[in-house]
Parts: C-alpha cells; structure tokens; sequence
C-alpha cells in the first residue's frame, strides 16, 4: 500500500462510521404492487418523508423524527397510526389490513400497540409500568391535559428522563400556563380595546364578580356557547355579576360583524393581539377557547372553565356570590 492510498483511506473512514441518524422503513405490502408510500405526523398533518414509489409491493422510506410522535404511515389511499422514532424497521403485510403491529424494529412502536389495546382510564397504570420514555409523555399530552390536577399528577408518574424529552417539556410548560388561573391567583392585569376603539381594563368593575369569556367569531363552540351565557347574564345581571366579553379576533370588521349577528348585550371588548401566542392566550395560559374565568370581588381567580366544564360556570358564580 503507498503512501497515498493510505491517506484516503484515512479520509474516507468517517463515512464508514457515521451511523444513518434517522429512521428507515422497508416495506413489504401485498395487494399494493405499485403506488406511493408517504409519512404523516398526526399532531399537525405534516408530510415528514416521502412520497416514495412502491414497486412490486416493496418501498424504503427514509426520514429523521424531531421527536418519537405518533404518525400514519399511508399506503396509497390507506392508511395506519403508528408511533415512529429514529431507529431502523421493517413494515409487512397486506394492504387491506394494515395495523400497528406490522411496524417490526421500534420498542417504542411495540409498546404503543400494547397501549392500542387499553382504555384511556388505564393511563396511570400504564405510564407507572412505563414512565422513562418518549410515549408516557406523549400519552399524558393526549389524553390528560385537563383539568390543572389532573395534568400535575400524571406528570408526577414520569421518570427524570421523560420529563426532560419533548413531551414532558411540553407538558411542563402547559402546567406553568394554566397555574395562572388557578383558584386564589390574583388575576393578570391586561388591557382591553372597547368596540369605540377606546381602552380600558378590569379596574372599573372592582368589588363585582367577573365572569370574562375568551371566545372569537371563527369559534363555533364560543358561538354555540352565547345562549347559554345570555341565560347566565340575564339571571345574574342584577346581582352584582359583570359578564365580560373578550374577543380573540385579529380582525376588527370579523369581530364587529359577529356583535351584530349574535346581538350579546353585556360589554364586549377585544385582545388586539387576537389568538397570538404573545397576547391574553399566554397571559391567561389557555390554549383554546371558549375559556372562561370567574373572577371574585377581590379581584382573584374563582374557577377557569374551559369547554368541557362549561356546565360548572352557574355554580362557580353562585359560590362567588355565597362568599361575599
């Protein structure tokens, strides 16, 4: 060997080394001689590998996850869920039964099936027997983001390791925002713009309680909500109850024009920022509306009330009122 030879020798071993960083499935499919094979994340319906050509049923699909997440893997104009990580797999079997269990080469994937066959009432258990990786935290995110305690103690089931992973990152910061509307909080001071296009903030309605509704006119649920709510107005109104409209619009004609379609009588007022994560949204920490927030005569948090508690506001404002 010369001298030369064995420099590029040197040069080229690095390449040899370096292992591939991301995932690769081999697929194998029967019924599906040819067509394309694509990956999707399921959280926002991204396309995060392929297309690829199928041909004579086989395809190899590469791609690099930011995060083990779940994803369809779709097979022509089929599909199934999955939870993909880097790491290499394999995918076999027929195109008109095609189930998580296929995916052959990812622990986390097996343990993802073995989820798919239990009820979400089972999470606890499930997450204590498994709480040191990707999928607890991404399960606890699914399936037990609300209300605030229930966030915190299926947190507390995560080991050190999941909890520093995206998910339990995630979740972290989600228990941060919602701790600033939980009960005994004093509640943020913000600044609202009225429909004359004046401002002003909660200061005019010291010693009263506050019910502020989060909604928006591309909200179906928060327009769905209003009858509702105009029944709480017009049995509270008398009795030292403020209902305060906030209106999480960008858009001010958007805005106006649903006041006039939907008629609400109580005062009405809008975030500027509209739905930004730099507006109410992050001072109040909710990340979807309608969300409510029944403030008492001192000017602190009562309850937060989000969609699927929406039927606990007439009591929360009664304790309100006993209070006093």
């Amino acid at each position: 060997m010369n001298l030369r030879t064995f420099y590029l020798m040197l040069l080229l071993v690095p390449f040899f080394n370096v292992a591939y960083a991301g995932f690769v499935i081999n697929g194998e499919i029967t019924g599906a001689k040819y067509g394309k094979a694509w990956i999707t994340r399921s959280e926002d319906n991204k396309v995060i590998a392929g297309p690829v050509e199928i041909e004579n049923g086989r395809f190899t699909i590469k791609g690099e996850m930011e995060y083990a997440t779940s994803c369809y893997l779709n097979i022509n104009r089929t599909g199934v869920l999955v939870l993909l990580e880097n790491t290499k797999m394999t995918f076999k079997g027929d195109i008109n039964d095609l189930t998580v269990n296929l995916l052959k080469g990812s622990p986390l994937n097996d343990l993802y099936s073995k989820w798919r066959l239990l009820q979400p009432t089972e999470l606890a258990n499930f997450i204590k027997g498994h709480n040191d990786n990707e999928l607890s935290g991404y399960l606890v995110n699914l399936y037990a983001n609300y209300p605030y305690r229930r966030v915190v103690e299926h947190y507390a089931l995560l080991g050190d390791r999941a909890k520093e992973m995206h998910y339990g990152r995630l979740l972290k910061k989600k228990m941060e925002m919602m701790a600033k509307t939980q009960p005994g909080r004093k509640v943020p001071v913000f600044e609202m713009l009225n429909v004359n296009g004046s401002k002003s903030d909660l200061s005019q309605y010291a010693g009263k309680t506050i019910v502020i509704d989060f909604w928006a006119s591309w909200c179906a649920p928060c327009r769905r909500e209003i009858p509702h709510i105009r029944e709480l107005y017009n049995k509270f109104k008398d009795k030292n109850v403020v209902f305060l409209a906030v209106s999480m619009d960008s858009e001010d004609k958007k805005w106006k024009k649903a006041l006039e379609q939907e008629k609400m009588e109580w005062p009405q007022v809008r975030d500027e920022k509209g739905f930004d994560k730099d507006g109410l949204r992050s001072v109040f920490g909710f990340d979807s509306i309608p969300f409510l927030v029944v403030v008492n005569g001192e000017g602190k948090v009562a309850a937060s009330i989000d969609f699927e508690l929406k039927n606990t506001l007439e009591v929360e404002i009664e304790k309100t009122l006993k209070d006093k």
